[in-house]
């Protein structure tokens, strides 16, 4: 009996410090993963957010390329980047621009948006080429159903600024130049020389479409 209590006194202390050891170690150890799962959670945030600014930044780009890709399809895209200054004479010495002076005169130009206050200079270029300038804007008096009537029954081609155009009117434009072929060029600024080497691009499109 005297045994048995010496040797529970000798173990029981060796007992008592083996259970205070482990709890000490295991909050360690829980403290330590619990650093390691804010760092993993956090690392996996800031993943999310980069793919999610990537895909954006692929659906921008894929977006731009096709909008680009659809209208380069139906219509020829003047970029006012790749311009160069022309001169407003429209007396041509070139004999490779004679064909300017012809292909417009009697023809109806009709202008789908685009600036209001540059019209008056718009009208002045068409005139120098030989033709009629007539304009779509899509204020309160311009509906869709009268762009329609004016691409159909009265515009022999079409130029549009697209930097100056409701989505009713561009779609309406798309979707008729492309069924019936009508000539039309698109503009990527509503600037002058854009408007001006438009019209040039058309009286090109006219005279392959006369033959001249």
């Amino acid at each position: 009996m005297k045994f048995l209590k010496k040797q529970a006194a000798m173990t029981t202390p060796c007992t008592i410090s083996h259970y205070h050891y482990s709890t000490s170690a295991y909050t360690e150890i829980s403290l330590s993963y619990r650093k390691i799962l804010q760092k993993f959670v956090k690392l996996a945030r800031l993943l999310k957010q980069n793919l999610i600014h990537h895909k954006q930044k692929l659906i921008k780009e894929h977006s731009v390329a096709t909008r680009d890709s659809r209208i380069i399809d139906w219509a020829p895209l003047i970029k006012a980047s790749s311009l160069i200054e022309i001169s407003d004479d429209t007396n041509y010495r070139n004999p490779a621009d004679r064909y300017y002076d012809n292909p417009l005169t009697g023809k109806t130009i009709l202008c789908v948006g685009g600036r209001i206050k540059l019209y008056p200079e718009y009208n002045q270029i068409v005139k120098k080429f030989g033709g009629t300038f007539i304009t779509f804007h899509g204020d309160s008096n311009d509906t869709l159903d009268n762009l329609f009537l004016l691409m159909e029954k009265t515009a022999d081609m079409i130029i549009c600024p697209v930097d100056c155009i409701n989505h009713g009117a561009f779609q309406t434009v798309k979707y008729y130049c492309r069924s019936s072929g009508k000539p039309c060029v698109l503009l990527d600024r509503s600037a002058i020389n854009s408007f001006r080497m438009g019209i040039r691009m058309l009286t090109k499109m006219m005279a392959k479409k006369i033959g001249h």
